[in-house]
């Protein structure tokens, strides 16, 4: 009845009822997926080799590139030349160890993600989504894949403010033997977890957390999200961002490892220096939401975007519960 109503207003007034629409194809060797016709993001699940000049080592899949703002501006960057292994929206540690071994998903040495399987989910005027699924392997040892990793993303409808895409990520222990999760443990910085790679060609950086702007790089924030904004275009004026949340049920929740550099770089960096041991047939499952906004993190209300996010889990969790 009330949505009734609404048609019939709007009629009176002349106005018209613009609906998102969401459509996803399936190259072959990515997932595309575009609202109104206009590209939202991509996801690779086909090697993706290295440009020319750029060591044969640094072919990956398993990532997000391009994912773009709100006005079409792609965000990303891939193969950039200050850090070749840096890819669009990707996960990996440096540092994870297995029978004594460096497993460095995160560097694309000696080891990296496989797919294994990825398709598209379901597409409405709310959202779109895809899944699959990686196992980490080593260069020389393709055929005995160590862990398994399911991905699931889904694309939330546009705003006048901003676009959610929610990320929910599950590595199980394959072997008979621990593997020990861990990021850089150099300097003690700890990096390694959910990454977002920004195009530094559009510097500076401008990172804003629960407890304010950060001019500095920093691996150690006790905030539950993390924004950066940057220009739309080299030179531009106007900016657009992307803020990393953190689902309320992960691991540690809030974790204060992150890590902001200003020459292009936010990730969150669970679980830090300290190793997480994921035991034989053991699974652990992390799960985050990029907000994609116009102007900085205050003009895309990024603090009350999270402060929804919230409320959204918890009113799930309730809901759950009562089934």
């Amino acid at each position: 009845m009330i949505q009734r109503v609404v048609l019939l207003v709007a009629a009176m007034l002349g106005v018209a009822l613009a609906q998102a629409e969401f459509s996803i194809s399936d190259t072959g060797r990515a997932i595309e997926i575009r609202e109104d016709g206009r590209a939202v993001v991509t996801h690779h699940y086909g090697w993706v080799m290295p440009p020319e000049g750029v060591k044969h080592r640094f072919y990956r899949t398993g990532y997000i590139h391009p994912l773009y703002g709100l006005d079409g501006e792609v965000l990303t960057q891939d193969f950039p030349d200050d850090h070749y292994h840096h890819r669009g929206v990707f996960w990996g540690w440096p540092d994870t160890q297995w029978q004594g071994r460096r497993v460095d998903t995160w560097g694309l040495d000696g080891a990296r993600q496989a797919t294994v399987s990825c398709a598209p989910g379901e597409a409405t005027s709310a959202r779109a989504s895809f899944s699959g699924e990686n196992v980490w392997v080593f260069d020389e040892g393709e055929d005995y894949p160590i862990a398994s990793e399911r991905y699931a993303v889904v694309v939330h409808a546009a705003t006048d403010t901003g676009r959610a895409l929610d990320v929910t990520l599950t590595w199980t222990n394959l072997t008979d033997a621990p593997i020990y999760v861990r990021g850089a443990v150099t300097d003690d910085k700890g990096y390694g977890g959910f990454n977002f790679r920004p195009d530094k060609t559009r510097a500076p950086m401008h990172f804003t957390s629960a407890l304010g702007a950060h001019a500095e790089d920093v691996f150690d924030v006790a905030s539950p999200w993390v924004d950066v904004s940057y220009a739309t275009a080299p030179g531009a004026e106007t900016l657009s961002g992307v803020a990393i949340f953190q689902h309320p049920e992960n691991p540690g929740y809030p974790y204060d490892w992150w890590l902001l550099r200003h020459y292009g770089f936010l990730g969150h960096s669970w679980p830090g220096n300290a190793p997480y041991a994921l035991k034989p047939g053991e699974a652990v499952t992390v799960r985050y939401r990029l907000y994609i906004h116009r102007g900085d993190a205050a003009a895309g209300k990024v603090a009350e975007a999270f402060a929804a996010y919230v409320k959204d889990v918890a009113r799930a969790d309730r809901s759950v519960g009562t089934e």
